[in-house]
């Protein structure tokens, strides 16, 4: 009885086997890559959102960036020294990348960043005139300004990246940039943001 059920086993296996072993023929409808995603203004304007996305956080504009911002400036001070230690080394501009405030905010910073750049490289790719595109990226060229701003504002001197990264080797060895030529960046960014960006924006959470 047993060796009748291994056969039937066996041959139930093969027959699978058979049916199962037809060279596949892939039809992908396509590849999700900057090259293939940016068709369309519609297309960077969601690529645009997906800076200010990662900006709506807790991780990027929570307590964290907005009380670094305050300590670091002249007008706050910390008053209870028992407070959470991280607050103390910002506050005494003695923080490492150990530090819980920036260990939040400082990668994040680089996602809207990077979401920034992906969207003004994919600008680039499209046909539509400077009248169409130009609005929209300029959105991206405010994002990446205001993300700079701020770190250069606590940190000086910063790894300064004005370009998509498609590869994370590209990046891998990079150093600070100068405080002055981030902030010539920002500047620029801002120029052309203020060239292009309507007066008042149909949507009310764009700039």
């Amino acid at each position: 009885m047993r060796t009748k059920i291994h056969k039937i086993a066996l041959y139930t296996g093969l027959v699978l086997l058979a049916f199962g072993c037809s060279d596949l023929e892939e039809k992908p409808v396509g590849i999700l890559a900057p090259e293939t995603f940016f068709r369309n203004t519609d297309d960077l304007q969601a690529a645009v959102n997906g800076s200010f996305a990662y900006m709506a956080s807790e991780q990027y504009w929570g307590r964290k960036l907005t009380l670094a911002l305050l300590l670091r400036g002249d007008l706050a001070d910390i008053g209870d020294r028992g407070t959470s230690a991280m607050r103390v080394e910002v506050n005494d501009f003695n923080m490492n990348d150990a530090n819980g405030m920036v260990a939040s905010f400082w990668p994040r910073s680089y996602a809207v960043i990077g979401a920034a750049n992906q969207a003004i490289a994919g600008a680039g790719l499209l046909e539509d005139g400077p009248e169409k595109v130009n609005p929209i990226a300029a959105q991206a060229y405010f994002s990446r300004a205001f993300a700079y701003y701020h770190l250069v504002r606590l940190f000086g001197d910063i790894p300064y990246i004005d370009f998509a990264v498609s590869d994370a080797e590209e990046v891998n060895d990079i150093s600070k940039t100068p405080e002055a030529e981030v902030y010539e960046g920002i500047i620029a960014d801002l120029e052309f943001a203020k060239q292009w960006l309507p007066d008042r924006q149909p949507v009310r959470s764009l700039p």
